[in-house]
């Protein structure tokens, strides 16, 4: 289903996806600093790299895999701590509201 970031960036603070990728250094961060561009540019390429693992062939579905599968690629420097069930604990529109957010994040 089509995304909505608004409710996206509700649900994200809901599940307390915050605490650990925007108020802490505990999993790689969202929000942009000086040195690294936000989630939402990250993923526009980091499915491209060569060191990634995973299957995604495009951003929505890069965010998808890393939201329902964290294990599949880990971003290097950073080990899977994100808990694993998201893929059966969310809905479609959940998970597309989510990544709708990540998007936003530039």
């Amino acid at each position: 289903p089509e995304g909505n970031a608004e409710n996206g960036q509700a649900l994200s603070v809901t599940l307390a996806c915050t605490a650990c990728h925007v108020d802490a250094n505990t999993g790689p961060a969202w929000l942009p600093t000086s040195t690294e561009a936000g989630i939402g540019d990250r993923a526009l390429t980091r499915y491209t790299q060569d060191d990634y693992t995973g299957t995604a062939a495009t951003p929505e579905q890069y965010l998808f895999e890393a939201i329902a599968g964290p294990g599949v690629y880990l971003v290097p420097g950073f080990q899977n701590i994100m808990p694993g069930t998201y893929a059966t604990q969310l809905t479609a529109q959940d998970m597309a509201d989510l990544i709708a957010y990540l998007l936003t994040i530039k």
